[in-house]
């Protein structure tokens, strides 16, 4: 009971905001974990306003240059991939590294400890998932019962309702439940990371059989890239090019209204194909590409490829004796980086008539420039130089990044995640009235940012004072491994 009540401790739980976590911490994080999660409330910012006011009354705003830049934030997403990627493969590869060192100490009884291990197999996984459930789900099931209060009052399919609530209970996401039956539509991130910390565990039973963990690693990614370019085939020919981009058509938010009964009044004549057999068919294809599970592990093993680079390559002494490898490495992945944000920012996907073009050149093209593994790839390169401080980037960047100012944004980082769409979607209608009144003015969507991102703040607070932080303070005990470090250090 005392440690039920010390979990829930308010004041306690708020001290920990400012305080970065001791093992295995890596401070740059901090400020890409903060950025990612803000940039992500800007880019919800301007869908959700998008979604809301009627089609043209934004005017010229979507064309500007900072509005498309804005746009690409759904890639905040896959750096939270790729850090949970990333952190999970340095966990396995720190705890590898102090078994090695006990076996070393004890010689002799290796034999007597294999048959503890092996039965410690199972333990292993299932702290690590209990763990992982207690970090992420309690959140997740919160808001969901607060969004499905806040959704009964409407005359909806209860049925398709509880069908995405059980799709979130039972770590898939229902890709296919429009809009208004899915109470927790960002849940879906959440239902991807649980199955693929399955894929990680497997992949360190490998690496205890002594299989070299980067070739493994490398097979995983190739693998898990056919089966998204196998899968898009099936996907209609005028919808092959949104495939491995992890477009999503516009026109899905305008598809399906919980304020419109008659959804097909909002439909231009042009759009009419969505709302046909065979456009919901698409929906249903593209949406499961898109959140899909086999898409997006791809950026956490990118995330555990530069892991192990870090820990077992002496790629960053090569990079700090070599001024002209530095200078190449961080050009390269600038430009698979700002890739994606300059082409999806640009007209080009409407300089080819993708209708026109076979199924697998569409594939083809994509694939080679926007699929979200180029995307990490490139997040990956810089973030390296960062963590290492080679050359000037690096070291300014690990400095802004690591500064402590950082700290509490990101430690709120998820609740925020988790939290900001019930700030943005309350704010929004009063916004959007005010717009619809008045016109729509630049001013006026900045004080609806900054509104919402206070709000939405507010709202993270709480979420991390009485439920994310109470079930980590709760969760199982940290591995014998973990334990054994911190000892170690204390002694030290």
């Amino acid at each position: 009971m005392g440690r039920i009540l010390s979990a829930f401790n308010p004041i306690r739980n708020f001290k920990t905001i400012f305080r970065r976590p001791s093992n295995n911490h890596i401070n740059s994080f901090d400020g890409v974990r903060a950025i990612s999660s803000q940039y992500m409330v800007l880019y919800h910012c301007l869908v959700f306003l998008i979604w809301t006011l009627p089609k043209g009354i934004i005017g010229d705003f979507t064309g500007k240059p900072y509005s498309k830049l804005i746009s690409c934030g759904d890639v905040a997403v896959d750096f939270f991939f790729y850090l949970s990627g990333y952190l999970v493969m340095l966990r396995f590869l720190k705890e590898e590294e102090k078994e090695k060192e006990k076996e070393k100490e004890k010689g002799s009884e290796k034999k007597g400890e294999k048959g503890e291990k092996t039965g410690s197999k199972l333990g292993y996984d299932f702290n690590f998932f209990a763990r992982r459930l207690l970090r992420l789900y309690p959140l997740l099931y919160f808001y969901v019962f607060f969004k499905v209060l806040q959704l009964m009052p409407f005359n909806i399919n209860h049925a398709g309702l509880i069908k995405a609530i059980l799709s979130l209970v039972f770590f898939y996401n229902d890709y296919t439940a429009p809009t208004m039956y899915q109470p927790a539509m960002h849940g879906w991130s959440v239902a991807v990371e649980m199955k693929a910390y399955a894929v990680f565990l497997f992949i360190r039973r490998l690496m205890k059989k002594k299989i070299n963990a980067l070739k493994v690693l490398i097979c995983f990614v190739v693998g898990f890239c056919l089966i998204s370019f196998a899968l898009s085939l099936y996907v209609p020919k005028f919808f092959t090019y949104n495939l491995l981009t992890c477009f999503v058509p516009d026109l899905w938010y305008n598809m399906i209204d919980p304020y419109e009964t008659d959804f097909q009044k909002s439909i231009d004549a042009d759009d009419a194909f969505w709302a046909t057999d065979a456009g919901r068919d698409a929906h249903i294809q593209l949406s499961g590409l898109y959140y899909g599970t086999h898409l997006r592990i791809i950026v956490m093993l990118v995330g555990a490829i530069f892991a192990y680079i870090q820990e077992r390559s002496k790629l960053s002494v090569s990079l700090k004796k070599s001024p002209l490898s530095r200078i190449a490495f961080l050009i390269g992945s600038l430009v698979l980086f700002a890739s994606y944000f300059a082409l999806k920012a640009s007209n080009l996907m409407d300089t080819i008539d993708f209708t026109e073009t076979s199924p697998l050149f569409n594939v083809l093209f994509r694939l080679i420039i926007f699929n979200r593994s180029v995307l990490s790839v490139g997040f990956g390169g810089m973030l390296f130089l960062i963590i290492n401080k080679i050359g000037l980037f690096g070291n300014i960047f690990n400095y802004l990044f690591s500064n402590k100012l950082w700290v509490p944004f990101s430690n709120l980082s998820y609740s925020l995640y988790m939290g900001h769409p019930l700030a943005i979607f309350i704010i929004t209608v009063e916004y959007a009235k005010n717009i619809i009144e008045n016109g729509f003015e630049i001013i006026l969507f900045v004080k609806f940012v900054i509104t919402a991102f206070i709000t939405s703040y507010i709202i993270s607070l709480f979420l991390y004072l009485f439920i994310e932080m109470p079930f980590i303070n709760l969760s199982p005990k940290r591995t014998q491994a973990d334990s054994t470090l911190e000892k170690e250090k204390k002694i030290k």
